[in-house]
């Protein structure tokens, strides 16, 4: 879709290579056959899977998020799979990966160049990008790791467990994302320093005339 978009945008397309029309169709087969795929798995469920218990009966209203208890989790472990690896884990593998590839671009970079201000410069922008994405690894790794656990040997105490706490563990990627994105901002931070900091109280000294 990104690239449909720019290419109607634009007129034509912008990066003319090869390795790009490559890309471009390699892509587009591959979402459309994901897309078949997933269809098809899914009018089978339908068609085939009557006993599959979809009436809203499965919700555990004592739990956090109803208990996760929708239908897929439930019946059909290979869809429950892919959400796992697909939706969670690889996107988490990507921004760990992507961190230190960064981290270790950054170090080379200034071995051989020896500019202050580009190192500065790059110094703040990767500290910032670190800093975001070090929060979502924060926020879903417990999740991952104690899902893993779970597949492994599950537990009714685990599984509370998972379900009261570790299921929260994604909301501090929504919590503090506002406050990581505020202390990255130096003149944000002037302006709280500025506010929390006592007042200076100014003594004047008063001589007779």
């Amino acid at each position: 879709m990104p690239m449909s978009i720019d290419f109607y945008y634009f007129q034509s397309v912008r990066f003319a290579t090869a390795d790009y029309c490559t890309w471009w169709t390699f892509t587009l087969f591959s979402f459309a056959v994901i897309g078949e795929f997933l269809m098809a798995k899914t009018l089978h469920l339908l068609l085939f899977a009557s006993n599959i218990n979809c009436d809203g009966s499965q919700w555990d209203f004592t739990l956090p998020v109803c208990g996760f208890a929708n239908c897929y989790f439930l019946y059909d472990a290979t869809l429950t799979l892919f959400d796992y690896v697909f939706n969670n884990t690889v996107p988490l593998a990507v921004i760990f990966i992507a961190n230190v590839v960064l981290i270790i671009r950054v170090v080379q970079q200034k071995r051989h160049r020896q500019q202050r201000f580009v190192w500065k410069k790059h110094r703040r922008m990767t500290i910032q990008l670190v800093c975001i994405s070090s929060l979502y690894l924060i926020a879903w790794s417990p999740v991952i790791i104690d899902t893993l656990i779970l597949n492994i040997s599950p537990s009714p105490s685990l599984i509370q467990f998972h379900m009261n706490y570790v299921s929260e563990f994604p909301n501090l990627a929504c919590y503090g994302l506002p406050w990581v994105y505020a202390g990255l901002l130096s003149e944000f931070k002037k302006w709280m320093w500025k506010r929390i900091s006592p007042a200076r109280i100014a003594v004047h000294t008063v001589q007779p005339v």
